[in-house]
């Protein structure tokens, strides 16, 4: 499950890595240096104890290397990082010397988060094992929790169209109020869909609080990616088609979640003058 640019960057560090072991670390270059007896010089430790405030250690004589703490990576030698997982995790160390990769894996446990490395990750998923649930927000007056909106014209809540159940006007998807999802940080982003069938589906997340100034000044607060799995209700609100992976989150407080994203067969121009550009919203309340 790891992202693109995780990937890109891996790949451009161990490329970068390999030449400095061979041109300035000759002392392993005629030699294959095992796992374990690389593992035996990699040292994690955790301030305070059980915390996901982690610092990583490569003591290796001659050795570089990089790790992969699930959510980056580093190749300096000492680092501090934060995870934004409880439970148990694997950390990968990629030693390199003598143009050869050895995988090293490390076993963290966390049991407590005293840094968060996003607050996003926390208000979505909580910070106990039992994560945080979210159900439609059935309880709005003015809209229904799935509907449409203009744009950045209507920044949280769907004032084109809605429904709370059935099928909205001008819409061929269905909403089930009994649908709802599940997130939770144990061992990884885990999110859960309940499906009105009584199955589930089973995926990862990621957040993030990047966002243009233009939606930060309308009360927007990130995004959040999904992998394996959805929202309930995952389509374009009046073309049916299949939402993207990825929503801005533009509300998260108040025990609600407002997910946004633009329906690309209307445009996706924020605060379109022409009032084209529609966008699809999923409105949602904590448990």
């Amino acid at each position: 499950m790891k992202k693109n640019l995780l990937s890109i960057l891996g790949i451009l560090s161990l490329a970068a890595l390999l030449l400095s072991c061979e041109e300035k670390r000759p002392e392993y270059s005629k030699r294959i240096v095992s796992a374990d007896e690389i593992a035996s010089n990699l040292v994690i430790t955790q301030d305070p104890a059980g915390s996901n405030n982690i610092t990583l250690i490569n003591n290796n004589k001659g050795i570089a290397g990089m790790w992969d703490y699930n959510v980056g990576v580093t190749t300096l030698s000492r680092a501090t990082v934060q995870v934004p997982f409880l439970g148990e995790q694997t950390f990968k160390f990629y030693a390199t010397c003598d143009t050869e990769i050895v995988v090293v894996e490390k076993k963290v446990t966390v049991t407590t988060i005293t840094v968060p490395s996003d607050p996003l990750w926390t208000l979505i998923a909580g910070d106990t094992a039992d994560g945080m649930t979210w159900v439609w927000n059935t309880t709005l007056t003015q809209t229904g929790c799935y509907g449409a909106g203009g744009y950045g014209w209507s920044p949280v809540y769907p004032d084109w169209g809605s429904t709370s159940s059935g099928k909205g006007e001008w819409s061929p998807v269905d909403v089930y109020p009994d649908e709802y999802l599940t997130f939770d940080l144990n061992g990884s982003a885990n999110v859960t869909l309940h499906k009105h069938n009584g199955t589930t589906e089973t995926g990862s997340f990621s957040c993030s609080s990047s966002i243009d100034q233009e939606k930060k000044d309308a009360g927007y607060v990130g995004t959040i990616t999904f992998r394996g799995t959805t929202p309930p209700s995952a389509y374009s609100f009046y073309e049916g088609s299949p939402a993207g992976a990825t929503f801005e989150i533009a509300k998260l407080a108040d025990g609600e979640m407002v997910l946004v994203q633009a329906d690309p067969e209307q445009g996706a121009i924020w605060c379109d003058p022409a009032w084209a550009s529609a966008s699809t919203h999923w409105c949602f309340k904590a448990k």
